[in-house]
C-alpha cells in the first residue's frame, strides 16, 4: 500500500496544473492559428497503472476555440460505466484575455443515460457540460480523473484529433511498475522519453507546435495522417476476467476460450427444427443460406452492451428465446445455428462504417473494432454474413464492412483475412428508358434498371417504405423531369445475388419545350450528376477514393415524326487514371439513342490529381444537361 500511495502522490504532484498560466488568445503564436478553428494550448494526460485491475487517467486540456466554426470544442463530455468511474471533473471558461469567466464542477453536468434508440441494455451514462458563449475566442479548461477498474482497453491519445486544431503543446505519460509489460504503436511522435518514477517506470510523449491543416476532402482517414498514441497491454483483467496476449494469434485465443466458449447451446426444439430444414439439402452453401434467412427473420437487432463489459455475447439459447441481439449476439447465436447443420463458421471482428479501415497487421489491441461478421470458410468460395440486417441477401457485407482487414477467432487463435472488396466493376447502375416525345413536348415511357454490388444499397431502403414514401424518393431522384408523373413502379430483389430489378413507367406534360417551329429537351433525363467537389488550392494529401462505381445509361426517345434533328450535341469522352466519362447520341431512323457512361475508380491517387477530379465532375455536370434541339419539317 505504501508503493502505491507514494506513487500516487509522485504523479499527483506533476499533474497538477499551473493556474498562473495565462491563457490570452495573443500569447498564441500566429503561425497556429492559421486554418484553426481552434488551438490545444495544453494536452497533458497521464495514465497509471496501479495493478492489472486498476487504472487511473487524468486529463488536463486547455483548448482555445478562436470562432464559431469551433462551437462543437465548447462541449465537455465524459463516458462512464461500472468498469469506469469518474472521479473529479470540472471545467474553468476563459475570456479572449485569459480572464476566468466561469466555473463549472462535477454538480453542473448533466448526468444522462447512454442508451440509443436501438439498446435496450448498456449501462453507461454521460455526464456533459457546455457554457454558454456569447463572443469569441473563448477558451475551455477540462480538468478530469477516472478510474478504470481494468486494463485491457488503455486509453489512446489523439492529442490534434482533428485537421482543424492547432497544437501548443502536448503530453502524454504512462506510470507502470517496471515488470508491467506494455506494447505501444505511435504517428507523428517521438520515440518515448523513459524513466523512473520513484519505483515505477515511466513513459513519456511530447508534442509541441503543430500547425492546423485545412480540410481537404477525399483523403485517407485522419488516423493515418494526425498524430495518435495507442497503447496495449500484455497481461490485463477485465470485468474480473484476466488474460494474456502479445499478438492478434493470442488475442483471438483468449477471445475464443474466455469469451466465446459455452455460449453456442440451443434448445432441442430449435436443434431439431434447424435439422429438418435442411435434411432434404445436398448443397452446404444452401443450407447455409436457408438457415441464414431463418435467422434474419426470427431475429431483430438491439444493442445490448452487458457480459464482460460488452464485449462477451447473450448465449444462444438467450437469443433463441428472445428473437434479438447485438451484432455479438447474432453472429453467436447464427454459427451456433450453423453448427447443427455440420457447417464450420467463424465469429470475425472488423472496423465497420464507410470507410476502409484496417485491423493493424503489427499491432494487436481490442480497441481497432467495432462490429462482428460471420465467415463461413467454403472450399474454394468463402462467404461472408451480415447478421444485423434483416434485408441484406445471403453473401452481401455492402459498404459497410467490404474490402478492410478483420480478425477471424478461431479456435487456436486470432487470424488476420481481408473482407471481399466490391470495386468498379461490380458496382453497377445499369439502366435502358425507353420513351416517346410527341410535338407538344409530353414525354411518356418506361425505365428499367439494375443495381449491383455496393450500389444495390442505392435502393435498399425501399423495402421499408410506403408507396407514398417511395413515390416522394423516386421523384426526387428524377428531379430533372419537369411536373414528374409515376404511372406504375415495381422493385425486385434477385433471388441469389446482391441486385435489384426497377421498372418504372412516367410520364411528364412539359418535358419538352415548344418554341413555334422548334421543340428543345434535355437528352439524358435519368442521370444527372449532382456530385459538387470542393475546390482545394495547393493540396497536400493524397487523393482517396473509397467506393468507384460503373453506370451506364441508354435512353431512346422516339421524336415527333414531323420534326427534324436541328442541332444534337457533340459526343464527350474523357478519360483519367481515376476515371472515365461519356456520352453519344445519334438518330437512328426517328429514334434519338443517348449513352451516358461513367466509371470511378476506388485507391489512391497523388494529390495533383484532384485538380482533373474537380473537372470531371464539373465535365459530366455540364453535358448531362445537353440539349436537343428539334425543327418542324416544312411540308
Amino acid at each position: 500500500m505504501r508503493k502505491i500511495s507514494l506513487l500516487f502522490l509522485f504523479v499527483w504532484a506533476s499533474y497538477m496544473p499551473s493556474y498562473a498560466q495565462s491563457y490570452a488568445v495573443d500569447l498564441i503564436p500566429q503561425e497556429l492559428k492559421s486554418y484553426a478553428k481552434g488551438v490545444v494550448r495544453l494536452d497533458e494526460r497521464t495514465v497509471i497503472i496501479q495493478s492489472p485491475s486498476d487504472m487511473i487517467y487524468r486529463i488536463h486540456r486547455v483548448t482555445t476555440i478562436l470562432n464559431n466554426s469551433g462551437a462543437d470544442l465548447t462541449q465537455t463530455v465524459v463516458f462512464y460505466n461500472k468498469s469506469r468511474k469518474i472521479k473529479s471533473l470540472s471545467v474553468n471558461v476563459y475570456n479572449a484575455h485569459g480572464d476566468l469567466i466561469h466555473k463549472a464542477k462535477e454538480s453542473d453536468f448533466s448526468d444522462r443515460s447512454y442508451i440509443s434508440n436501438y439498446s435496450l441494455f448498456e449501462d453507461a451514462r454521460i455526464k456533459s457540460f457546455q457554457p454558454v458563449i456569447s463572443t469569441y475566442p473563448i477558451t475551455i479548461e477540462e480538468n478530469i480523473e477516472i478510474r478504470f477498474n481494468q486494463t485491457l482497453a488503455i486509453p489512446e491519445w489523439h492529442p490534434q484529433g482533428e485537421e482543424g486544431l492547432s497544437v501548443e503543446t502536448g503530453s502524454f505519460e504512462l506510470i507502470k511498475s517496471p515488470d508491467y509489460e506494455i506494447k505501444y504503436q505511435s504517428l507523428g511522435l517521438a520515440k518515448p522519453e523513459i524513466g523512473e518514477a520513484g519505483k515505477s517506470q515511466r513513459y513519456q510523449w511530447t508534442l509541441k507546435n503543430v500547425r492546423a491543416s485545412k480540410y481537404e476532402p477525399y483523403s485517407i482517414n485522419e488516423d493515418l495522417r494526425l498524430a495518435n498514441l495507442k497503447i496495449s497491454p500484455v497481461k490485463f483483467s477485465y470485468d474480473g476476467v484476466t488474460g494474456e496476449y502479445v499478438d492478434w494469434k493470442t488475442y483471438g485465443k483468449w477471445v475464443y476460450d474466455k469469451l466465446l466458449t459455452g455460449r453456442s447451446d440451443l434448445p432441442e426444439t430449435t436443434i431439431a427444427k434447424v435439422k429438418a430444414m435442411v435434411k432434404d439439402v445436398k448443397d452446404p452453401k444452401e443450407a447455409a443460406r436457408l438457415i441464414y434467412e431463418y435467422a434474419q427473420q426470427k431475429n431483430r437487432y438491439v444493442s445490448v452492451q452487458i457480459g464482460i463489459g460488452g464485449f462477451q455475447p447473450m448465449k444462444a439459447s438467450e437469443v433463441d428465446a428472445l428473437s434479438y441481439g447485438d451484432c455479438k449476439a447474432l453472429v453467436n447465436y447464427t454459427s451456433a445455428l450453423l453448427k447443427v447443420a455440420g457447417i464450420e463458421s467463424i465469429y470475425t471482428e472488423i472496423y465497420a462504417g464507410s470507410e476502409k479501415i484496417d485491423y493493424k497487421e503489427d499491432f494487436a489491441s481490442i480497441g481497432q473494432g467495432n462490429h462482428i461478421i460471420l465467415c463461413l470458410p467454403f472450399a474454394n468460395d468463402t462467404t461472408w454474413l451480415e447478421c444485423t440486417s434483416k434485408e441484406a441477401p445471403f453473401g452481401f457485407l455492402g459498404s459497410f464492412t467490404q474490402g478492410r482487414k478483420a480478425l477471424m477467432i478461431k479456435e487456436d487463435g486470432g487470424e488476420l483475412v481481408k473482407t471481399p472488396t466490391y470495386t468498379w466493376e461490380k458496382n453497377t447502375q445499369l439502366r435502358n428508358a425507353t420513351f416517346m416525345l410527341d410535338s407538344s413536348g409530353i414525354l411518356k415511357g418506361r425505365v428499367k434498371t439494375s443495381f449491383s454490388g455496393i450500389q444495390y444499397e442505392n435502393r435498399e431502403s425501399f423495402s421499408g417504405l410506403s408507396p407514398v414514401e417511395k413515390e416522394q424518393e423516386i421523384k426526387s431522384q428524377y428531379a430533372h423531369i419537369p411536373d414528374f408523373n409515376m404511372i406504375s413502379y415495381r422493385l425486385d430483389r434477385a433471388p441469389s445475388e446482391p441486385q435489384w430489378k426497377e421498372e418504372l413507367e412516367i410520364s411528364s406534360p412539359h418535358f419538352g419545350n415548344p418554341n413555334g417551329d422548334y421543340l428543345m429537351f434535355d437528352i439524358n433525363p435519368v442521370n444527372v450528376s449532382q456530385r459538387s467537389v470542393k475546390e482545394v488550392l495547393n493540396r497536400k494529401n493524397e487523393h482517396y477514393i473509397n467506393i468507384g462505381y460503373l453506370d451506364v445509361d441508354t435512353i431512346r426517345i422516339t421524336i415527333p415524326a414531323n420534326y427534324r434533328i436541328e442541332s444534337l450535341p457533340e459526343s464527350v469522352r474523357k478519360s483519367y487514371d481515376f476515371g472515365s466519362y461519356e456520352l453519344t447520341a445519334q438518330l437512328q431512323d426517328d429514334e434519338l439513342i443517348a449513352v451516358r457512361k461513367m466509371i470511378l475508380k476506388e485507391g489512391l491517387y497523388p494529390a495533383s490529381a484532384y485538380e482533373d477530379f474537380i473537372g470531371f465532375y464539373d465535365l459530366a455536370q455540364r453535358n448531362d444537361r445537353a440539349r436537343c434541339v428539334l425543327k418542324k419539317k416544312q411540308e
